[in-house]
């Protein structure tokens, strides 16, 4: 369930900066959470939901998934130019867009901006762990995420950390105040780890469907 993030970031100086809930400074945790049967609450942001996307993903065929290849590489494509290049008529590949669409697998239509071009944005990866492995816990935790627009990215994931977040600020000064918010809060957080990106290696790639089904 755990996502890769390939961009280098402080770690590469042999440090993060770490910070326990509460306490100025404290040993990095390697111990496993432990978790409840009530637990494992699904990622925040899902390529579609869990309701359409498993069900539905396995009725798609390889113009399917040439449709979804070809409309990532360009979402403004005509819809006659998309069934010219996967090789089918245009109202059979209108009717399987939309019903892509419905299914939730394709979910937006969006345009990607280079982040390195814009002018005093610093890109922040960010390791959490709760104090409390609870489903009311992660709910609150997950809340407090999707309502600050700097959080690009975050994720539940296995292993020693609970959540990995991705945030694009102005500046050192607004990342501090986001992290405030959720230490200020009564959302147990015990311990967070960050690391500055210096450089990405690998980023803003399609995920060529037809390669991995």
């Amino acid at each position: 369930m755990g996502h890769r993030c390939t961009e280098g970031g402080a770690r590469k100086a042999g440090r993060s900066l770490e910070r326990p809930a509460g306490s100025a400074e404290a040993a990095p945790e390697t111990a496993m959470k432990g978790r409840g049967a009530d637990e494992g609450l699904g990622l925040m942001m899902r390529q579609a939901s869990r309701s359409n996307t498993v069900g539905e993903m396995s009725k798609l065929d390889r113009i399917d998934y040439r449709i979804l290849d070809v409309l990532q590489e360009n979402g403004r494509l005509p819809i006659k130019s998309l069934a010219e290049v996967v090789g089918i008529s245009v109202s059979p590949c209108w009717q399987r867009v939309k019903n892509l669409e419905k299914a939730g697998v394709i979910r937006r239509y969006t345009a990607e901006i280079a982040i390195d071009k814009l002018q005093n944005i610093l890109i922040v990866l960010a390791h959490v762990i709760l104090h409390r492995h609870n489903r009311e816990t992660y709910k609150n935790f997950e809340r407090l995420a999707q309502s600050i627009p700097e959080i690009i990215e975050c994720y539940e994931v296995t292993g020693p950390f609970d959540y990995h977040m991705k945030l694009v600020v102005t500046g050192i000064g607004r990342y501090n105040e986001i992290l405030e918010r959720f230490l200020s809060t009564e959302l147990g957080v015990e311990k967070y780890y960050t690391y500055l990106v210096t450089r990405a290696s690998k980023d803003g790639q399609t995920l060529r469907v037809r390669d991995i089904v």
